[in-house]
């Protein structure tokens, strides 16, 4: 088993924040470091009374620095505190590489900070 790696982190904006009974959807764009630029949207489902913790689902595009195109669905889960959610979540790219990312979405600055973790590189 291979160690997970610390492989860089980025940072976005948060262009929209739509709320219903059921879900927040965050929508962001920025910078990762590896990457590219990215846009991505995730859905926020509580699961528990206080809607502090619960389950990520989205999906995010990156436009490498070749011009490529990776995609991925995202999956995880999530913790709020107070304005600012912690989402946790793996991805499986369409270029082959596997991640752990780590998001910080604070609401009230509209800002993102990502940090990622490799688990399966290519360049291995």
């Amino acid at each position: 088993m291979t160690s997970i790696q610390t492989k860089g982190t980025g940072s976005g904006t948060i262009s929209l924040v739509e709320v219903d009974t059921s879900e927040i959807r965050i929508h962001f764009e920025g910078k990762v470091d590896g990457f590219g630029r990215i846009f991505s949207t995730i859905r926020l489902r509580a699961t528990d009374p206080k809607r502090e913790l619960g389950s990520v689902e989205g999906n995010a595009c990156i436009f490498a620095p070749d011009h490529s195109l990776i995609t991925s669905p995202v999956r995880g889960s999530f913790r709020r505190v107070g304005d600012t959610f912690h989402t946790t979540h793996t991805d499986a790219v369409s270029d082959g590489r596997m991640n752990i990312v780590r998001q910080v979405h604070n609401l009230a600055t509209k800002e993102v900070d990502i940090q990622w973790f490799s688990t399966f590189d290519t360049d291995s």
